[in-house]
Order: C-alpha cells, then sequence, then structure tokens
C-alpha cells in the first residue's frame, strides 16, 4: 500500500503545482482571483482493527477554492472601466439570458449603445427615478447609454427681448431685407421648432415714425426664419401680422410690443418687447431670453460610487440612465469558475442577492479604474517550490519502496 499512498502525494503536489502555476499565469488578469488547493489525509481502518496500529493511506484534494481579497486598483482614462472596493460582483446576462458574476470591470459600448464586457455579456443594472433613486421592484436589464436625447426636444414658445432703439434714429428707405440702408438695427437667435430642429429667428427694426415730442416712435419689427419671410396663423386665427408693430410713449416706455407669430414653428410662439426702451443712447441689447432646446449629442458620463449613471447632452440636459447594482453571495468560495474571470452560482454558494453599491454587505464602483489580480507572485513562487518539494519527495518514498520490493523479490533468487 506504500507505493499508493506515495502516489496519492505525487498527485496531490501535482495539483498544487498545477493551481500555482494557473495563478501566475493570471497574475495581470484584471478581476482575477487566485485559487487554493485544500487537503484532507486518508485514513481507513476496519471495526476490530487497534486504532492505535492503524496507518494512513495517504492524501486526498478536497476543495479548490477561490482566494477573493480584495486587488490592487488600477486608474484608467475610460469611464467605463469599472472596479469594485469591496464584496460583490458585476452581474451580467449573456446572449442566451444566462445570469453570470464577474469582479472584472472592462466594458465598452456594443453597437446597439450597450454596456457589455469583451465577451459581448451585457451589465446589468436597474431603473432610476428623476432624483436617481433605484427602482428594485423592477427587473434588472442591460444599460444603454444613447448617443443623442430622445424626447428631449422643446419647441421654442416665448422670446423675451429687452432692447434699446435710439430715439435719434432716421426713418430709412421702404425695408428690403437685401439692403442694410432699410432698416436700422437686427437681432437675431436661435429657435427650436416642434421637432427640434434648429432655426434662426431674425428680427429687424425699421423706424416708421419718429418721435414728435407728444408721442414716441412707431417702429415696424420685420420677422425672418432661416433668411424668409416668417408666415403662419395666429392664436386668435388669421395670418400673422409680419411686420409687427413696436410703439413708445414720449418717455420711451413700451405701450405696444409683445406679440403673436403664430405657429412657424409649429407651435405658438409669442414675442415679447414690452421691456425694452426708445432712449437717446445707441442701439444695445440689455437682456435676450429664448426658451425650447433641440436633441443633444452625448459629450460624457459619470458614474458615481453607488453606481448612478449620468450622461450629458449638448443641449444641457442631464439624464440619470440607470443604477449599476451589485451582486454577493452566501459562499462566494462555492462559485464555480466559467472562465474570463465570470462566475456562476450553484447550490453551495446560495443564489444571488442583488443590491445597490455601498449599501450593507456591498462595496462601491470606482469608474476609471480597474482591480488587478490578487495574486502575489512572491508568495507563488514559494508555493511552487514547497510543491516542488513535496513532489520529490513522494517521488523519493516510491523509489524507496521500489528498492524494498526488489529486495523481497531477490530473496527467491
Amino acid at each position: 500500500m506504500s507505493f499508493y499512498t506515495a502516489l496519492t502525494g505525487l498527485n496531490a503536489a501535482s495539483k498544487e503545482l498545477s493551481v500555482t502555476a494557473n495563478n501566475i499565469a493570471n497574475s495581470s488578469t484584471t478581476g482575477f482571483k487566485k485559487s487554493t488547493v485544500s487537503f484532507g489525509d486518508i485514513f481507513a481502518s476496519s471495526p476490530l482493527q487497534q486504532s492505535s496500529t492503524a496507518v494512513g493511506q495517504g492524501v486526498a484534494i478536497k476543495d479548490v477554492n477561490q482566494q477573493f481579497t480584495q486587488g490592487f486598483i488600477e486608474f484608467s482614462s475610460n469611464v467605463l472601466d469599472l472596479a469594485i472596493t469591496g464584496d460583490g460582483f458585476f452581474p451580467l446576462r449573456t446572449s442566451d439570458g444566462a445570469d453570470v458574476y464577474t469582479r472584472s470591470g472592462i466594458f465598452m459600448l456594443d453597437q446597439q449603445n450597450r454596456v457589455v464586457n469583451d465577451a459581448g455579456q451585457l451589465l446589468q443594472a436597474v431603473p432610476v427615478d428623476s432624483a436617481g433613486r433605484a427602482d428594485f421592484s423592477r427587473a434588472t436589464g442591460s444599460l444603454t447609454i444613447p448617443p443623442m436625447t430622445s424626447g428631449q426636444a422643446a419647441i421654442t414658445s416665448n422670446v423675451d427681448l429687452a432692447i434699446n432703439l435710439p430715439s435719434t434714429a432716421n426713418v430709412p428707405a421702404a425695408f428690403n431685407i437685401n439692403d442694410p440702408n432699410t432698416f436700422n438695427e437686427s437681432t437675431s437667435m436661435r429657435v427650436f421648432d416642434d421637432a427640434g430642429n434648429e432655426r434662426t429667428l431674425s428680427l429687424y427694426y425699421r423706424l416708421d415714425q419718429a418721435p414728435n415730442g407728444v408721442d414716441g416712435g412707431i417702429w415696424e419689427v420685420h420677422a425672418y426664419l432661416d433668411g424668409e419671410p416668417l408666415t403662419g396663423t395666429a392664436a386668435g386665427g388669421g395670418a400673422v401680422a409680419n411686420p409687427a408693430t413696436l410703439t413708445f410713449d414720449n418717455a420711451g416706455a413700451v405701450t405696444s410690443g409683445a406679440f403673436d407669430f403664430g405657429d412657424a414653428l409649429g407651435g405658438a410662439l409669442n414675442v415679447d418687447l414690452t421691456a425694452s426702451s426708445e432712449l437717446d443712447a445707441p442701439f444695445d441689447l440689455v437682456s435676450q431670453s429664448v426658451d425650447g432646446q433641440g436633441e443633444g449629442e452625448l459629450l460624457g458620463l459619470d458614474i458615481n460610487d453607488q453606481g448612478l449613471v449620468s450622461a450629458s447632452y449638448s443641449n444641457g440636459t442631464q439624464v440619470a440612465l440607470g443604477k449599476i447594482v451589485l451582486a454577493n453571495f452566501d459562499v462566494p468560495t462555492n462559485l464555480r469558475q466559467l472562465g474570463d474571470s465570470t462566475f456562476v452560482a450553484t447550490a453551495d454558494s446560495g443564489d444571488a442577492r442583488i443590491a445597490e453599491a455601498g449599501s450593507s454587505g456591498f462595496g462601491t464602483i470606482r469608474a476609471g479604474a480597474l482591480e488587478r489580480s490578487n495574486v502575489d507572485l512572491t508568495e507563488e513562487l514559494v508555493s511552487m517550490i514547497n510543491s516542488q518539494r513535496k513532489f520529490q519527495a513522494n517521488a523519493k518514498a516510491i523509489e524507496t519502496n521500489s528498492t524494498l520490493a526488489q529486495t523481497i523479490i531477490n530473496l527467491r533468487s
């Protein structure tokens, strides 16, 4: 039996060397967790055998378990590189709908703008409300980063202008947009139609009647949209009055300056010049306020420690897209490895518990960072030397048993 006892030692040392070699090979693998081997002695005796004379029969491999200690955090310039500080795993969903888990946070966008890892597995998140609070009453789903805002466009309905028109201006010739000498001043602004398209609204101011000491001036306001005369239906029906008439009193205050420019943009457009003035001073644009916005292009992402993903768009909007959640298990060391630093739940590990990052029993998420392998090369090299010594010692035991057997065989000759 001593041959087989030493053979179990050889097998155990070989297994330990294999585990150590795998740890060393993955020392640079993002999110990799080193493994250790647990051994148990083999001891068998019959009920009638004296325990004091029983001899062990070797060693058996009990478990190969991952050690989920924290790996070193390495920073990167990619906001979709994510690292977990503390306990937990990123939940992923494969193309066939299976749930897997990982500590490797190398993520990117696929062709559908979904956040995936390099194996195409979808990072899971939960929806959030307007305040960024996670809605755990709804199932987790893939996290999508839209390159453009959707449904965020708003039509321009109100244009508020405060200008000063000089009271000493001269009355020019009949208005002609192509002749700057036929109008006194002009302003232009960006507006948005009902489809979110950016348009240019230009207002040209022409003095029609100069102040006479009793009444203020009367000005024509010619409205042009993208270089064409603004047309449309006013709110009360009928065609829009273009040009509109802006009037002042003798003190230079507006007496009539609120205009309905109708549905030129697809909805009611109101231009308010009532805060304007007609004073003995140069033309001045005092203030301008225009509502509405178009669709925006993605400018950047922000992911906070609790996993809230917020996108900033060129139209000035910020949208909370979802919250990345974490998974944890009763016994993480009993997870089954699948390769690519991913794991799947087993009966021994327990079912995944999904929660918000930073909650009790779960770590936090760091964007623009990756967790490196927790392999300590110095420790692994020492372990390799130790395993080699065990292998040599067991091999020597087999050699000694072989010599003894040969001696016994030689007795017959």
